[in-house]
């Protein structure tokens, strides 16, 4: 059985939606909707408050991010042991003086 489809078991299993089925449900993408949790916290969320807001397994939210970080609609930042996500127009001038270092994607 794929890891995939083992996940979205899972899912059913804990009572959690799915990405597709959050999609279908809500009709708003997985995408948009982690914009607007983050927009709705100054452009910036710890990646484990995504998966605990979302219900959605590490996984998943780590390869939605991964896509999203690379069409340039989030920026994720290792803070030692966590990534913290943020919106493009809002990533601290602390953290934009670093080199960035880029996150081990899952």
């Amino acid at each position: 059985m794929s890891e995939r489809r083992e996940e979205s078991e899972q899912e059913e299993r804990e009572g959690r939606w799915t990405m597709e089925e959050f999609a279908f449900e809500t009709g708003r993408t997985p995408e948009v909707h982690v914009t607007e949790l983050l927009a709705a916290r100054d452009g910036e969320m710890r990646q484990q408050e995504i998966i605990t807001e979302t219900g959605w397994s590490r996984s998943s939210v780590s390869r939605l991010l991964c896509g999203m970080e690379a069409d340039g609609e989030v920026v994720r930042v290792r803070l030692g042991t966590e990534n913290v996500v943020y919106l493009p127009g809002s990533i601290p001038e602390l953290v934009r003086d670093f080199e960035s270092v880029p996150v081990a994607h899952a």
